[in-house]
């Protein structure tokens, strides 16, 4: 730490836990880079807690956990410490000077090996070491891949409904182009329809005028109503 000191291995304990170290730009944000913070006491959660360091700049990875402002140990209760199924936490540790990271490892592993002997519940469970820098570069990875994926399917879309409109484009076009060349045309589709009409016209006509006749006989328009009542 810049300032201080970092956490105790007695304030991991429940009720030991009321101390805090503070990150550089917290303590340059909120303290004006005062060096007599550690010590102070201030309220976290309601509760009264005291200053025992200040990290250095840089310390803080927003990749690995976030924007940080101050750190505060985690006392975890006898019944926590007990559960075997509680994996929620990730380890981070430096090894020792000359100790390479596969015999590291062997031996992370044997005690899981060992461990899962001792308590059949974590049997199955496994153990293994990966360097820092590899893990965030995995997860920088994991994101673009993500990102990546994700454009290339939105782009893949406009595409497909792009190629859909033209076929249907396409498919109208041809079917005009398919009924002019089998069917008659234009021209004369629209000299038949006149046609019709002047035909329709015209039988509307004679059928006003045979109303009106009189050469026709009662019987003959009583038996017209008398089909039309029918």
């Amino acid at each position: 730490p810049a300032l201080g000191r970092v956490f105790s291995e007695e304030e991991d304990q429940p009720g030991n836990s009321q101390v805090v170290v503070l990150n550089d730009s917290l303590w340059m944000r909120r303290f004006g880079g005062d060096t007599n913070v550690v010590g102070r006491t201030l309220r976290l959660d309601g509760q009264s807690v005291t200053v025992i360091g200040v990290m250095p700049p840089g310390f803080e990875h927003p990749l690995l956990w976030g924007n940080i402002d101050l750190w505060r140990p985690m006392a975890f209760s006898q019944e926590q410490r007990l559960d075997r199924g509680n994996n929620g936490l990730q380890a981070f540790g430096r090894l020792k000077p000359g100790v390479p990271l596969t015999k590291a490892e062997a031996e992370m592993k044997a005690i899981a090996a060992r461990m899962g002997k001792e308590h059949p519940m974590n049997a199955l469970d496994s153990l293994r070491l990966e360097p820092l820098q590899r893990q965030v570069t995995d997860e920088i990875g994991r994101k673009v891949s993500w990102f990546t994926f994700g454009l290339a399917g939105f782009v893949l879309l406009i595409a497909c409904a792009n190629l859909g409109n033209l076929q249907l484009v396409r498919t109208a076009t041809r079917a005009r182009e398919f009924r002019r060349a089998t069917g008659p045309a234009p021209e004369t589709i629209a000299d038949r329809k006149c046609d019709g009409f002047v035909a329709g016209g015209c039988a509307w006509l004679a059928a006003r005028r045979v109303d009106q006749s009189n050469h026709w006989t009662p019987a003959f328009h009583r038996f017209v109503r008398g089909g039309l009542e029918a």
